[in-house]
């Protein structure tokens, strides 16, 4: 709980200064775990992952340029498919849900988010006179209303409201996807860890977060055909627009942070370069329009090369001359030196040079 309220109060101060944040919650307790010191059981990854999803709507209240939050949880984690489905808003794909799976626990879970409110006699009344009238604007819905004799919605409306949501994907899930092999949900088996190792689990699991690097037994809480879960993932993305999926194990394949013995475990919403945690990146962009002679009709590749040279200069300015509240981010900052130019305006670029966006010259010119 400590280490629940350190990190709460880290994302409420990036946030409160607009700034993006992503939380990995996969060193989290599964729901049901049994937490011995207080001889009760944990209320799951989920709950707590909400929590601090909530802190977005706290801070925006604050009158401050809005942050914003990515939450992400391991597809190992027993939690998972209760986090899959957090975010669905469409009753009907809870109802395909419970109606199409095979697995009984997403059935479970997708009963749990979802609400029926029964019509009343009068609404009844009003549903039938509306057909029997021949109203065209409401005949099909009131058709499924009296078939279903009811309304399905969602519990929880506004749960994970305050974030975005991303599986953290790993190689060996997607390899039992193509293999269509059974994948195991798992944790650190805390409830059968002796003193001396429990002592380990507290001191060292949060700093590892990942139960394929965990020296100490593991539990394997159930296991679950991995094509199952791939779709489950597909279906609420697609009609949810969430979860997202990030590929961890490949961002750790090809990041620079590997080199000073640092990994990535989450990103911020934009993502734009998986960073190792508490690390930052100044951003900024060229309006290539701005880099065009308009009478020419070619871009000026002096300015440009000009306009880079300053641009870099004066980021790697802003690196020292920002005030960090964290001194964790002050570190990774000044030790890393990140800056992220883009560019902007690339299409006003191609219409001033005459060249068509997509063509063979308007190719070779980007």
């Amino acid at each position: 709980r400590e280490g629940i309220g350190e990190h709460r109060n880290k994302v409420m101060e990036i946030m409160s200064r607009g700034g993006g944040v992503g939380t990995n919650g996969s060193t989290l307790r599964p729901r049901g775990t049994l937490a011995r010191g207080v001889n009760g059981k944990s209320s799951g990854a989920v709950s707590w992952l909400n929590d601090i999803a909530q802190l977005t709507h706290l801070v925006e209240q604050g009158g401050s340029r809005r942050g914003a939050q990515m939450i992400m949880l391991a597809d190992w984690h027993p939690d998972i498919i209760e986090f899959i489905i957090s975010k669905v808003q469409n009753p009907y794909i809870l109802r395909y849900l419970i109606e199409t799976t095979d697995d009984e626990q997403i059935r479970e879970l997708a009963k749990e988010k979802i609400k029926f409110e029964p019509l009343s006699p009068e609404e009844k009344a009003v549903l039938e006179y509306a057909i029997n009238a021949g109203d065209k604007t409401i005949d099909d819905y009131a058709r499924r209303l009296l078939a279903d004799g009811g309304r399905y919605t969602v519990n929880n409306p506004d749960f994970f409201t305050g974030a975005n949501i991303s599986v953290a994907i790993t190689k060996e899930f997607m390899q039992a996807v193509e293999n269509d092999e059974e994948y195991a949900l798992r944790f650190p088996d805390i409830e059968n860890y002796d003193e001396e190792q429990m002592r380990y689990y507290n001191e060292h699991w949060h700093e590892v977060g990942d139960v394929r690097e965990w020296p100490l037994p593991v539990k394997t809480y159930r296991t679950i055909k991995a094509r199952d879960l791939w779709n489950l993932i597909c279906t609420c993305a697609t009609y949810s627009a969430e979860p997202g999926i990030f590929f961890i194990d490949n961002a750790n394949e090809m990041t620079n942070a590997v080199a000073y013995g640092q990994k990535v475990v989450a990103t911020n919403p934009c993502g734009e370069q998986p960073l190792a945690p508490y690390s930052v990146c100044n951003l900024g962009a060229i309006n290539l329009a701005n880099m065009v002679d308009k009478d020419r009709k070619q871009v000026d590749f002096e300015k440009l090369k000009r306009t880079v040279q300053v641009a870099v200069r004066m980021m790697d300015n802003v690196i020292d001359a920002t005030p960090y509240f964290l001194e964790e981010n002050r570190r990774q900052a000044l030790g890393e030196r990140r800056i992220g130019l883009g560019v902007m305006g690339l299409a006003d670029m191609l219409i001033y040079c005459e060249k068509e966006y997509g063509s063979p010259e308007g190719n070779e010119l980007v």
